[in-house]
């Protein structure tokens, strides 16, 4: 009877011994599954977070391509080019021949060469201030500007850098101006060109008296 015992005893010792080590084993996998559920989730976040941001980026070059492009072919007259910066007459609202206020954008860096911005200024009382080309090219008109307009910025590639504008001839006989820039996508930096043609050309129009 005691043989009978101790052999019940035993095996029932090894059959918990036995479910012990499948638990540790079962623990074990649902570990390793659970830490592969998780590395596949962060891959996933990782390249949704990747793939939105270049998303962002590549909408921001199409918008700007589009807006540069289009400003650039409808202006009167490109007034100053040079590395950082165009100044364009847009249009001759007034019908006077001269270059007023309202009717100058420029296409820019925001002089850290981080971003190209659309800048435009009101006139609201100075409405009979006008520039000449030579004001403009040598920023005379600027410095005014700045000191005397409130300006209005639209950022048009917020993460541009290396910005450069070339032209085929200097201002103010720029028929043709293209803007140069580098953008960082998912840590690849990707040079793109947007390029705008004048469809007409103002300058015998214009008066600088």
């Amino acid at each position: 009877m005691q043989t009978l015992k101790s052999s019940i005893h035993g095996h029932s010792a090894r059959k918990r011994a036995f479910t012990i080590v499948e638990l540790l084993v079962a623990i074990s996998v649902s570990a390793i599954v659970l830490g592969a559920v998780a590395t596949l989730a962060y891959a996933m976040i990782s390249a949704s977070t990747v793939s939105d941001d270049i998303r962002q980026k590549q909408a921001q070059v199409r918008y700007a391509t589009f807006r540069i492009a289009e400003l650039i072919k409808y202006s009167a007259l490109v007034c100053r080019s040079a590395s950082d910066q165009l100044c364009l007459w847009t249009s001759d609202s007034d019908a006077d021949r001269r270059i007023g206020i309202a009717e100058m954008a420029y296409i820019e860096t925001d002089g850290s060469d981080s971003y190209i911005r659309l800048t435009t200024f009101s006139d609201t009382g100075q409405e009979s201030k006008r520039f000449t080309i030579t004001e403009i090219s040598d920023t005379t008109a600027r410095t005014w500007l700045n000191a005397n307009c409130t300006p209005t910025y639209i950022n048009l590639v917020p993460a541009a850098t290396s910005v450069d504008f070339i032209v085929d001839t200097a201002a103010p006989n720029t028929r043709i101006a293209t803007v140069l820039f580098d953008v960082t996508e998912d840590s690849i930096t990707k040079t793109y060109q947007i390029n705008g043609a004048l469809r007409g050309w103002a300058y015998d129009l214009i008066s600088e008296n």
